[in-house]
């Protein structure tokens, strides 16, 4: 499953942090995708090395047996950040 959200902001460390731990909680492997890259979303290490911080539209894949929970999780975060 893959979707993209928006990003009203930069991201801030404090940001990233949060969401590499609440994303621990899931089986399923979270990736962060970005032009040929993929960064694991459970690692705050990949996703600075990819730069999220900088980005505008973040596109995640996510495969596993709890995708649809991983995906909505991750919507509600980012509906928050973005608020």
């Amino acid at each position: 499953m893959n979707i993209k959200i928006k990003l009203n902001q930069e991201l801030s460390l404090d940001d990233i942090e949060k969401l590499t731990n609440t994303l621990e909680k899931f089986n399923s492997n979270i990736l962060l995708v970005y032009q040929s890259q993929e960064a694991n979303c459970k690692s705050l290490i990949n996703l600075l090395a990819i730069g999220i911080s900088y980005m505008k539209t973040l596109e995640f894949k996510i495969i596993g047996n709890d995708e649809d929970a991983a995906a909505e999780h991750i919507k509600s975060f980012f509906e928050t950040i973005n608020q």
